[in-house]
């Protein structure tokens, strides 16, 4: 056995996460097969000296840092304590604070720690770059070290910043395709046409994602076509799917990354589909398949032949050597999964665990969009906050709730049209129909269960005011719109100058440190308001530009709800108090639909180097809102 030992590790997430919630961990085989720490010890303390490899590194050459590790758990794993600043652990802090590794740009990268001798440790940071040559190196300067490597990842000169085979799963509208297409590498891939798609459902077979042969139409031979009598002829010829293409590719582009990408993977009856290329999906530490299977004669021929222009189909003869069919280190599959989906066919755990599986959380926060109901604009992030805490409650799951982008705003906005035939069609059919309506807030203003049915006039137009009642029930936060300022605005064309508006407002709440503590940034986006939030469901502030009347607003809006006439006329009664906090008088504003607070300054927007003092005026009025709500809110 080797006096001396070096083991290597790539990045895990949680390694680089600067959340004091995720913690960095080290396996069983770290602990007592390589550090040999008793699994008796509560806790093991080892200290490392970092060596290292880059020069921009070089002021921290033998800094030393300690690796506590907590009581093992049942597993044999130890996680680090958190013995540095900001509530993480010494080696993350160096990671992170000193090393200035991110997630975003380093889980590609290895780290290193080599065993000089008993409680004499180095510690080395490795970029994905470096990878190879280090190893290398290591082992020609010290040729009897036993070198340890995580080979489940560490595929060699491939782009490996993610698994080669993923399924992006999680609850409708995560953005899990999104996450996909946006991929840095996958872009890269796509601008050489070197991404391939196909969706499952539940009629894919093995011929639809591989190939088979089909009719083509092929050209008549000139000497025949008198006897013919047309031009072009029905044959058979094999007729490779996105599997095979996505394949070849891989083959005759080994310096390129390809992807396959596989939409609603868990629609399909999968052992069908992959039939005996399941076996392929397992690879060895190159990213080769570690089991290749022969190739049926229909495949060899075609893999073997040449193409429409008389080239080789496999260039790179490995692809079918031998007969048999192996997975490229440079093929990635990457699939999706809805989690809301009543899979006809659930996936077997053999081929779940040959899958890496990330995980697509629910976001509400990603953009400001509103659903246009009823002459009021609700808040969609709110809608989907408050929808889903319902969904959670009733199905004890979070499979059914909705992700942002569940239904796709035009311009930020959702029509009342779209959200009825989108969202609450899928309320009312995929989710509380088998869970049951007896929530209140499925109720009508006569206390009657609302039907599906109820949200359509006789004429098949979107009944409004039930999809408003709805929301209302809800307490989702709304902008009750002034409709005639909203149509001049947009009359004027100033969409793009709103923008710009906003824009610079979120630049300026940078500076603003006592803005900034209470609201959060908001998207800017072609709108006269943007809305904002300080912990209340009932009523929020807003700030409003409008262009056509030279005026900017701040306000209190207090949405459609059972209590709103009761909060508007508590805060009536302290108008003179209220008053003296916003140094103005304040206007109450009271309809049929809502109720508002408002305070109007007199700016010429048009010209934006006024927009500066707008500014200010609009986040100190926003503040002393929250101030009112503080002291009088309800």
């Amino acid at each position: 056995m080797a006096s001396n030992k070096l083991k290597v590790q790539r990045f895990r997430t949680n390694d680089l996460n600067n959340n004091g919630g995720k913690q960095f961990e080290l396996g069983k085989n770290w602990c007592e097969e390589f550090f040999e720490i008793d699994s008796s010890l509560s806790e093991a303390i080892v200290p490392l000296v970092f060596k290292p490899l880059c020069i921009e590194h070089a002021p921290f050459f033998d800094k030393e840092i300690e690796l506590k590790l907590s009581e093992i758990t049942n597993r044999g794993d130890r996680k680090a304590y958190a013995n540095g600043q900001h509530g993480l652990s010494q080696i993350k802090n160096f990671f992170i604070d000193d090393l200035g590794l991110t997630e975003e740009n380093n889980l590609s990268d290895y780290f290193a720690i080599y065993k000089a001798s008993i409680n004499r440790y180095y510690l080395y940071y490795i970029p994905q770059i470096l990878y190879s040559n280090f190893i290398k190196h290591f082992e020609s300067i010290t040729p009897d070290v036993s070198i340890e490597r995580d080979s489940k990842r560490a595929f060699k000169d491939i782009d490996d910043r993610l698994s080669l085979q993923q399924i992006f799963y999680g609850a409708p509208g995560t953005g899990k395709s999104h996450r996909i297409k946006e991929n840095g590498n996958v872009k890269k891939a796509n601008e050489k046409n070197l991404v391939f798609r196909t969706t499952f459902h539940p009629d894919s077979d093995y011929s639809t994602f591989v190939g088979t042969y089909k009719p083509t139409m092929r050209p008549v031979a000139d000497k025949y076509k008198a006897v013919a009598g047309k031009d072009e002829e029905i044959t058979y010829s094999f007729v490779p799917q996105a599997f095979l293409q996505a394949y070849v590719a891989a083959w005759n582009n080994q310096d390129d990354s390809v992807y396959l990408i596989i939409e609603e993977i868990n629609r399909g009856n999968c052992a069908q589909i992959f039939g005996d290329l399941f076996q392929l999906l397992d690879r060895d530490c190159d990213g080769l398949s570690e089991y290749p299977i022969m190739a049926d004669k229909d495949l060899s021929q075609y893999l073997k032949g040449k193409d429409e222009n008389g080239q080789d189909v496999l260039s790179n003869k490995d692809g079918i050597k031998d007969g048999k069919l192996r997975m490229p280190k440079n093929l990635y599959i990457w699939a999706t999964m809805n989690t809301s989906d009543q899979s006809l066919f659930p996936i077997d755990s053999a081929f779940k665990r040959r899958w890496d599986w990330k995980y697509i959380p629910i976001d509400t926060q990603k953009e400001s969009w509103c659903i246009n109901v009823n002459g009021t604009s609700y808040d969609w992030s709110d809608f989907l906050e408050k929808i889903n805490s319902k969904i959670e409650s009733a199905t004890s799951s979070e499979d059914k709730m909705l992700g942002f982008y569940f239904c796709k705003a035009e311009n930020g906005v959702i029509s009342a049209e779209k959200f009825v035939n989108k969202v609450l069609f899928y309320l009312w059919n995929d989710v509380f129909k088998d869970y049951g309506f007896d929530d209140s807030v499925f109720n009508d203003e006569n206390n009657k269960k609302i039907t599906f049915r109820m949200f359509y006039k006789a004429n098949g137009k979107v009944d409004e005011t039930i999809a408003g009642k709805f929301l209302e029930n809800l307490h989702v936060s709304g902008t009750s719109g002034n409709h005639d300022e909203d149509d001049a605005e947009k009359a004027a064309g100033v969409s793009e100058k709103q923008v710009r508006f906003w824009e610079g407002f979120n630049k300026a709440r940078e500076s603003h440190d006592e803005y900034s503590k209470i609201y959060s940034e908001k998207k800017p986006l072609a709108q006269q308001w943007m809305d904002l939030s300080f912990g209340s469901s009932a009523y929020h502030p807003a700030l409003n530009v409008l262009f056509t009347k030279s005026v900017v607003r701040a306000q209190i809006y207090i949405s459609g709800s059972d209590r709103s006439l009761e909060i508007f006329e508590h805060f009536k009664e302290n108008e003179s108090a209220l008053n003296e906090i916003a140094g103005v008088n304040l206007d109450f504003k009271k309809s049929d639909k809502s109720y508002s607070i408002v305070a109007e300054k007199s700016v010429n927007v048009n010209n934006e180097s006024t927009w500066e003092e707008a500014y200010e005026w609009m986040m100190s009025m926003a503040i002393k809102m929250k101030s009112i709500k503080d002291r009088f809110g309800i």
